[in-house]
């Protein structure tokens, strides 16, 4: 190998005319520049997947939650249908008591009070 102005070249390219050799570099400099473009290119395919996996997992999750919250806003309505039954039935019973005839002596006569 031989170096030319700080580079060192393949013998083959050493007979080349610099403007030869010139639209060489470009074309190696092209080929690497899209090599580096399809593999980010690649890279960005592969991000992208996951971020759609996530994102379906995502979803998922958030659907599974929201059957489960309604779930409960049904369990929570019935707990506060059977609470206003309860207390519907506490008023009720009090109303009852309170229409109890309390229990007091009938006065008997007294024998020595006769006359």
């Amino acid at each position: 190998m031989a170096t030319k102005r700080g580079l060192i070249i393949h013998p083959e390219l050493m007979d080349m005319p610099r403007e030869r050799f010139e639209i060489h570099l470009e074309h190696v400099r092209s080929q690497r520049m899209i090599a580096a473009v399809m593999y980010f290119e690649g890279v960005n395919a592969k991000v992208k997947t996951q971020d759609d996996k996530l994102q379906r997992r995502l979803a998922q999750q958030f659907t599974m939650l929201g059957k489960e919250l309604a779930v409960l806003d049904r369990a929570l309505a019935k707990v506060e249908q059977r609470t206003a039954g309860i207390e519907m039935l506490r008023q009720e019973k009090g109303l009852l008591e309170l229409q109890y005839v309390p229990n007091f002596a009938i006065p008997q006569a007294d024998p020595d009070e006769e006359e």
